[in-house]
């Protein structure tokens, strides 16, 4: 009888771990998308790097990757190798060295479009404290600017990727809001909004238990034991009861 309790205890907890962990990938989520919502709005904290690589003898591919905690995002075009955008391109980093693995990455025989000169793709990330949801827009249309545009909008012959496009009437502008997943990324936030939300449930109860026992009160009902834990509580019968009720099994 005492293996079958204890199993129904591992049980339990198992259950707990896995409904917390269920909450930290909601919390996840739903922060990934306010991160995608709110921060690209933003005018300062940004970082940014600008790298190009030779596809051919005619035309290189130029990437752009601005950054702040909890965002990402990547702009990336061919271009003509002489284009005016991209003078002395030699200077710049090969863009494979600041790319992620979930990048669009063009190969050395890619054929360049009938427009020159627009953007390509668009790509995005976020989540906080590690990104953690993608997704990507092919910029197919030949009518957006090569500087894209503020806000960004996805035109009619465009192609979204891991992506669920908000464009609801009342809205000003529409939103893109990430759906792939980066798993490492993921992986941390979720078991980092799990222990916070197991903190805010159960964190007050851990807390006062181990100040009870420290001052030698009934972990239960806070009855003065005067140290003495392991005789039980004679005012709220824990610990008595537990073991009467194992006695009798």
């Amino acid at each position: 009888m005492v293996i079958k309790g204890a199993g129904m205890r591992l049980q339990r907890r198992i259950f707990t771990v896995l409904i917390f962990l269920l909450l930290g990938t909601v919390v996840n989520v739903l922060v990934a998308w306010g991160c995608t919502l709110i921060l690209p709005t933003r005018e300062v904290g940004w970082s940014s790097r600008t790298a190009v690589s030779k596809l051919d003898d005619k035309c290189v591919w130029m990437f752009i990757r601005c950054e702040r905690w909890g965002y990402v995002y990547f702009l990336s075009s061919v271009l003509p190798k002489e284009s005016a955008l991209i003078p002395k391109y030699e200077e710049f980093v090969n863009a494979n060295s600041i790319t992620e693995w979930w990048n669009r990455i063009p190969s050395q025989n890619y054929q360049l479009g009938e427009f020159l000169g627009d953007l390509r793709w668009y790509e995005q990330a976020s989540g906080w404290p590690a990104v953690s949801l993608w997704s990507r827009l092919n910029m197919n249309s030949p009518f957006h600017p090569y500087k894209g545009s503020d806000p960004l909008r996805v035109l009619l012959d465009d192609e979204l990727e891991r992506a669920w496009l908000v464009d609801w009437p009342f809205f000003k502008q529409q939103y893109i809001l990430p759906l792939g997943i980066i798993w490492y990324g993921f992986a941390i936030n979720t078991i980092f909004y799990a222990v916070v939300i197991w903190l805010i449930f159960f964190g007050p109860f851990v807390l006062r238990r181990y100040i009870r026992i420290r001052h030698g009160y009934c972990i239960k009902c806070g009855y003065n034991l005067r140290g003495d834990l392991d005789s039980g509580c004679p005012e709220c019968g824990w610990k008595r009861r537990e073991v009467k009720h194992e006695v009798e099994q």
